[in-house]
């Protein structure tokens, strides 16, 4: 079914069916053709009871997918439904949800990361304002004069980026080229850079969509915010072997500016655990993420991941991570060794619930 407009594909388009074993190996690629209704059926023989299935159908060079499904001896049929969407050019379903600044300092240099949770609120994909996707579609600014910069995107774990190599920059900033599917959290980003800081620096950038909230996490190392007047004091929390503390906005419209000023001497790697800039942002999010949650001020409610140890995944969204991460593989939009070490991944924490379920 056409989620924009409600009518169901017509016979000019195929459905894609895919199994996957245990192992998460892709053991059956079967197409057929839509009906007139936009129905599709495949028929099955002899198929082994721990293979799990999905169905794709790309529409308008978009692929779009069912759930995950198993057939049994006592389920011998599925209904899988797919909702594709039409694309538009037109920005304003488009909202942060959450914008996540966490700052580290080194010498004479401080390292920013900027966590971006986008929803898409329309029914329709957004393939960017030019109406070509490769051109960009999520747009985001750095300050002037910064160094060193890069992009992740948030995949799987709260410990878990993939290089995202779709960025691209632009006359204005950066874009990815991906397209943004309709729904929540349908995008999460983590931009990385460097600013000098010699006992003083600020952040400026303009914010380029309707922004809901704009959390800042600030280590205890003798830097403060020096200009507080759009920023509320969200409070304070202790970690292992030092403290943060957060500050948050709200409601910022697109095409304001996000601005911030520091000021003091940062305290050496020896006092406190932030100390010179890591080459790991990662291990600033985990911290920034438990200090935000901690602290009440909104909490990194990223697709699929974990805040918690014992927050596991379930089945169904390990293998939609895996059917996600084989269709970015496919496309060329992941390279081949961060591919297997993701897949690796994945198949380990999907043998984990295999084997704890046997064990039950």
């Amino acid at each position: 079914v056409n989620g924009t407009t409600g009518e169901p594909l017509d016979n000019e388009h195929s459905a894609l069916l895919r199994a996957f074993t245990q192992d998460l190996n892709v053991t059956l690629n079967m197409t057929t053709t839509l009906d007139a209704e936009g129905n599709f059926t495949f028929d099955l023989t002899d198929v082994p009871q721990d293979w799990f299935f999905r169905v794709g159908v790309t529409y308008e060079d978009v692929e779009f997918g069912s759930d995950f499904g198993q057939l049994t001896f006592d389920v011998t049929e599925l209904e899988m439904p797919v909702t594709v969407y039409e694309s538009t050019s037109d920005p304003s379903g488009i909202n942060i949800e959450q914008l996540h600044l966490i700052i580290a300092f080194g010498p004479e240099t401080m390292r920013v990361s900027e966590l971006y949770q986008v929803n898409n609120n329309a029914d329709t994909v957004f393939i960017g304002e030019s109406g070509n996707a490769d051109l960009g579609t999520f747009e985001m600014s750095v300050p002037d004069g910064a160094t060193r910069v890069d992009f992740q995107r948030g995949f799987g774990s709260i410990d878990s980026f993939i290089p995202a190599q779709e960025v691209i920059p632009t006359e204005s900033g950066y874009a990815d080229t991906l397209p943004l599917r309709p729904g929540p959290a349908t995008l999460t980003l983590l931009a990385t850079y460097e600013l000098p800081y010699d006992e003083q620096g600020s952040i400026t950038h303009p914010v380029n969509y309707d922004t809901s909230r704009v959390n800042l996490v600030l280590p205890d190392v003798g830097v403060e915010l020096t200009e507080t007047t759009d920023w509320v004091a969200g409070g304070q929390t202790a970690m292992q072997g030092g403290s943060m503390s957060t500050y948050g906005q709200s409601d910022l419209p697109a095409g304001s500016e996000l601005s911030l000023d520091l000021e003091g001497k940062p305290r050496s790697s020896t006092e406190t655990t932030t100390g010179p800039i890591a080459d790991n942002s990662t291990e600033l999010l985990i911290g920034a993420a438990a200090a935000v949650i901690v602290i009440g001020i909104g909490a990194v409610f990223v697709r699929r991941w974990r805040v918690e140890a014992d927050d596991e995944w379930d089945q169904d969204e390990l293998l939609q991570a895996l059917a996600d991460l084989d269709d970015e593989f496919a496309a060329g939009e992941v390279d081949e060794r961060t591919y297997k070490r993701e897949r690796e991944q994945l198949k380990a924490e999907l043998a984990a619930i295999w084997q704890s379920e046997e064990g039950a």
